[in-house]
């Protein structure tokens, strides 16, 4: 993640060299070929072949399949509206929690059980719909009466016995069962990763959902802007352990062999970060030096390296807190895969991380992960074309973290490999299939980059604005505006425009030049002059 790319290099090598490394906190592959960005069609059937497990739990009321046939009359939105997922979320309704019951059997990979999701009424609700691809649905009820519903593609449309009035709270529980397969998400098409409940290698199971792969293994309201709370009881044979967000309540003997781990997520969490993995894997828990329990999870046989690279974490955490307030989780840790995920995701509380990337990132990829415990998971996009405050500010934490333990020259170094990636990334327009053309010369904007390049140019970017920000109004400011923003827009749904009024209040100032130039324009200096001079924090 620290090497430099050489201006040297074609482009496709350039884009192939820039895909491995700007994709710290997101899984990435270098493809071979690479295909184009256009998205891939959802299937519009879910599987023919009968499920073999059961629900581990049923729903309330015998449930009866729906009709064929979609009503006409919807007045909330099957979707949210969102710009490079127009079909994912949908409008009319606020999820308050989710209860993921499932029993996971590894061989082949399958899982089985219910859903059962709690959420308030904004519409008079007649129907409304759910994202929820593949599996078989068995069964829906609504306020524990069977309801009719019909599919089609990722909706799952539901009508209850009974219309739901504006501002009730209703339940809905979808039962359902199969063999999860991997989804190729349109947001990853140029790294040609998929998503979803998938084998990451021979025995470990994982789902992960950023950006769109959690309604393959969960019915749900898929988007980043609607958060709720989770309770996750996975039931799995020994020796394999069920690990998932939050903090575990218990482990329920189910039989000789077999049990179920609950867990609890009392924090507001985006379906993207939920994570289920599922494996033998051996625990090892630490606390930071503030306190807060650490938990981590490791397949056996990993390498002690490995391990040991997570010694740092509690380090990490105490000094993230200085700089933007409170850890905001009751628990943090992380869980490791064999070689398969290829990089890292923050699911929330327990970042998930491909082994070979921990060798070779070390603190890099561990600090980006845990910074977005704080912007990334409690301070959430709006939309994703806004990714940046996400990804720009968890890169940007990298250099935060070389700064604070190697000092200057190591900052410094790792900006100016962001700057370089941003002009080899537009050096690729034009030479790779997919990526929007632009003049030679210019350079890809991290807001609103396009879906080829919403997993990339967001992360680069996003860190060189920061970067900038920080040399204009200074340290004092600048820390300043990175803890308000955390502390004043926690839990609510964020676009750019809030972070450039929260930065030009607090310093009084105009900064367009640094917005038109380092957010929204297409055009950089052709050299980059702006180093940091002297190691200071507040």
């Amino acid at each position: 993640m620290t090497k430099r790319i050489s201006h040297a290099l074609p482009p496709l090598i350039l884009l192939a060299a820039a895909l491995l490394s700007a994709c710290g906190g997101q899984v990435a592959q270098v493809p071979t070929v690479v295909p184009t960005a256009a998205p891939i069609a959802a299937p519009s059937e879910a599987p023919t072949a009968a499920p073999t497990l059961a629900p581990t739990v049923a729903p309330t009321a015998a449930p009866t399949e729906g009709p064929t046939a979609v009503p006409t009359a919807i007045p909330a939105a099957a979707t949210v509206g969102d710009p490079y997922f127009p079909l994912e979320g949908n409008g009319g309704y606020d999820v308050q929690h989710y209860t993921i019951e499932l029993t996971a059997a590894p061989d082949p990979s399958t899982i089985a059980g219910t859903t059962t999701i709690e959420a308030l009424a904004a519409d008079a609700l007649p129907s409304f719909n759910l994202d929820f691809l593949g599996l078989d649905v068995s069964g829906v009820t609504v306020d524990g009466a069977a309801a009719t519903f019909s599919r089609s593609g990722q909706e799952l449309q539901i009508t209850p016995a009974s219309p739901i009035t504006a501002g009730a709270t209703f339940t809905v529980a979808v039962a359902y069962a199969g063999q999860p397969q991997p989804y190729p998400d349109p947001g990853l098409a140029l790294q040609q990763v998929t998503t979803g409940w998938k084998e990451w290698s021979p025995g470990y199971f994982a789902a992960v959902g950023q950006p769109d792969g959690s309604m393959t293994w969960f019915p749900s309201n898929n988007h980043p802007s609607d958060k709720a709370t989770y309770t996750f009881r996975i039931t799995v044979d020994d020796p394999n352990v069920a690990a998932a967000n939050g903090v575990l309540q218990e482990v329920i003997p189910v039989d000789e062999d077999t049990k179920t781990y609950v867990w609890e997520m009392a924090q507001p969490m985006a379906t993207e970060l939920a994570l289920v993995a599922v494996g033998p894997f051996e625990l090892r828990e630490s606390k930071a030096p503030n306190g807060l329990p650490i938990r981590d999870y490791f397949p056996q046989g990993v390498d002690q390296a490995v391990i040991d690279r997570f010694n740092v974490t509690g380090e990490m955490l105490v000094f993230f807190e200085q700089l933007l307030g409170k850890y905001p989780f009751d628990v943090y840790g992380s869980i490791v895969v064999p070689p398969g995920l290829a990089s890292g995701l923050e699911t929330q509380t327990l970042s998930i991380f491909d082994a070979d990337t921990v060798q070779a990132e070390g603190d890099l990829v561990i600090a980006h992960e845990l910074f977005h415990q704080w912007y990334g998971n409690t301070v959430t996009v709006a939309d994703w074309g806004e990714l940046w405050l996400h990804e720009g500010f968890a890169k940007y934490a990298e250099a935060l973290w070389l700064e604070k333990t190697q000092g200057v020259d190591a900052y410094n170094a790792h900006i100016k490999l962001q700057y370089d990636k941003q002009l080899n990334y537009g050096t690729a327009s034009g030479q790779v299939p997919g990526l929007p053309l632009i003049e030679p010369g210019q350079v890809y904007p991290p807001v609103d980059p396009g879906l080829p390049l919403l997993f990339m140019t967001t992360y680069s970017g996003g860190a060189l604005a920061l970067h900038n920000l920080r040399m204009e109004v200074g340290d004092q400011a600048f820390f300043s505006i990175l803890r308000t923003f955390y502390e004043e827009h926690r839990e609510k749904p964020v676009v750019t425009a809030d972070f450039i009024a929260t930065a030009e209040r607090i310093t009084g100032r105009d900064l367009s030049a640094v917005w038109d130039t380092w957010l929204y324009g297409n055009t950089i200096p052709a050299d980059f002059p702006l180093l940091k001079e002297a190691y200071t924090f507040p």
